[in-house]
């Protein structure tokens, strides 16, 4: 199918999740999952070709606008930035990771997060290649796309409130706070995922068996961390 249909399907759909009167209804409900999707998995729905001139580019904005950088971190890192003779934006393109272990990042509310992903795509998706002259986002991408805006429509990216991710490691030299980010690692779910490596890695049970054994640690591990 065109690319041209698959603009015109994402454009309908974002105008359905635009809703006002559902959208601001949607935020006065509950939280009724704290498992959030992961934003290195969100970004890897869409398969953008990586031919195309502005797919590193666009990537990046996608980082950017799914990660909100304090304010008090970046002015006290772009301080120090000045007085080694270099910029923010500079340091961010040559090493992005020297940067986000001195900044907490979040991931914004769903009103204010869907808002920005739409602009995101809508700038980003129709601009042509250089060289082969094709869109970013083919059909394809298109629905991809709205599948993204789906989810953080319905609340499954955007950070959960009172929910700490980012732990002081220390200091370096120039006096910056190291940070640790928990979002997205396995520590999040207590270690399960080797301890159930360790303990059932082994076992060449019956589907029946292997069941019941996680049945019975799904419980016991739930009681341990409550």
């Amino acid at each position: 199918r065109s690319k041209e249909f698959g603009q015109q399907q994402f454009l309908q759909l974002e105008r359905a999740n635009n809703n006002k009167s559902q959208l601001e209804q949607k935020q006065k409900e509950p939280t009724h999952s704290r498992i959030l999707k992961d934003a290195f998995h969100l970004m890897d729905i869409l398969k953008i070709s990586q031919k195309h001139g502005l797919s590193k580019v666009f990537k990046r904005a996608f980082r950017d606008t799914l990660f909100i950088i304090d304010d008090g971190d970046k002015e006290l890192v772009s301080n120090i930035l000045i007085k080694q003779g270099t910029t923010w934006n500079k340091k961010l393109a040559e090493s992005p990771d020297w940067i986000f272990r001195r900044v907490r990042r979040v991931v914004p509310p769903p009103k204010v997060l869907y808002n920005a992903v739409k602009d995101l795509f809508e700038t980003y998706g129709p601009l042509l290649c250089a060289r082969t002259g094709r869109p970013l986002f083919d059909y394809d991408n298109w629905r991809q796309a709205r599948n993204i805006l789906t989810t953080i429509h319905l609340g499954h990216v955007s950070d959960s409130s009172g929910v700490p991710f980012y732990f002081s490691m220390g200091t370096d030299k120039d006096g910056l706070t190291l940070y640790r980010c928990s979002r997205g690692t396995n520590s999040l779910e207590g270690g399960i995922h080797q301890n159930l490596i360790r303990r059932f890695g082994s076992f060449g049970a019956s589907v029946e068996l292997m069941e019941a054994a996680l049945a019975d640690y799904r419980l016991r591990h739930n009681i341990d961390v409550c």
